[in-house]
């Protein structure tokens, strides 16, 4: 984008200097060419974000952490001109949506949209925003660069993931405590260990010496 915006300005130089030096029409024509070009770009970025359309809803009234939850999304152009660029950021941090990359950037067509029915984890258990968080826009040209955030975002009440308590009944409680006391005693600074040189009497523990 900083190229492009250098290259159009040094072609607006460029048109001044060829004024200066010989004038004429072409000459005029080029730098009023080259005038119009930010003006456009602006139009085309205004008339973009008056006639987007997003919808996203999630599928459901209760959710658990780690699982998939339906997702449906859609992005749509219903005007009679193209949408040049646009980029689209979700909510990372507590939640992924799947099948989506919101770094890639898309033209949108007249009269055509992205549709989108995927799936989305949520990572931990709260109350927070996910989906769709912003959109990108940028005009023809990619000389200007427009974030609009969601206004409307979705909220989701997530509750932890419960475990089935009948696989602990194949657990082998001696088999532990082994393992415990095993481990413990690899460590000189537990709370229980061997008796060593210097100890003082009231720290033994006499009923496992």
């Amino acid at each position: 984008m900083r190229r492009n915006r250098l290259f159009v300005l040094a072609l607006w130089i460029l048109s001044l200097v060829g004024i200066s030096i010989s004038g004429g029409p072409v000459t005029y024509g080029f730098f009023y060419a080259v005038t119009l070009i930010p003006i456009i770009s602006l139009i085309n970025i205004a008339a973009v974000v008056s006639q987007y359309r997003i919808h996203q809803t999630l599928k459901g009234k209760y959710f658990t952490s780690n699982e998939p939850i339906p997702f449906n999304f859609t992005l749509q152009n219903e005007t009679f001109f193209a949408f040049p660029s646009l980029r689209l950021k979700f909510y990372t941090t507590f939640s992924t949506v799947n099948d989506f990359d919101d770094t890639k950037e898309f033209e949108i067509l007249p009269d055509t949209g992205i549709k989108k029915r995927t799936t989305l984890v949520c990572k931990y258990r709260g109350v927070y925003e996910v989906g769709y968080k912003q959109l990108e826009v940028r005009d023809c040209f990619h000389l200007f660069c427009i974030k609009i955030k969601n206004p409307e975002t979705l909220k989701v009440n997530i509750r932890p993931k419960l475990f089935d308590l009948d696989s602990l009944k194949t657990l082998s409680i001696s088999k532990l405590s082994k393992a415990s006391s095993y481990n413990f005693s690899e460590y000189p600074d537990v709370l229980t260990r061997e008796y060593q040189e210097g100890d003082s009497p009231k720290l033994i523990n006499w009923k496992q010496s």
